[in-house]
């Protein structure tokens, strides 16, 4: 595959809350929420989602299916 295109928090563009309200239909491959996904990360429909910054307690992670792995370059497919 060719070059994974990233997002640090919400991607280029888009609404925090909302998401692509200005239809830029702009995807990146893979979207790095930074301590929280933000409401508009349910619109995301890349390869994969990771949240950096703080820790997710484990319970949040459970409830909302949250991986906390931590990601490296081989998970986030830049190997």
């Amino acid at each position: 595959g060719g070059a994974k295109v990233m997002s640090v928090d919400v991607p280029s563009g888009w609404d925090v809350d909302e998401g692509d309200i200005h239809d830029t239909k702009f995807m990146p491959d893979i979207l790095i929420s930074l301590t929280t996904p933000k409401l508009s990360s349910k619109l995301f429909e890349g390869d994969r989602h990771f949240i950096g910054g703080r820790f997710l307690p484990p319970y949040l992670a459970e409830k909302y299916g949250v991986n906390v792995s931590i990601p490296t370059c081989s998970t986030l497919g830049l190997l």
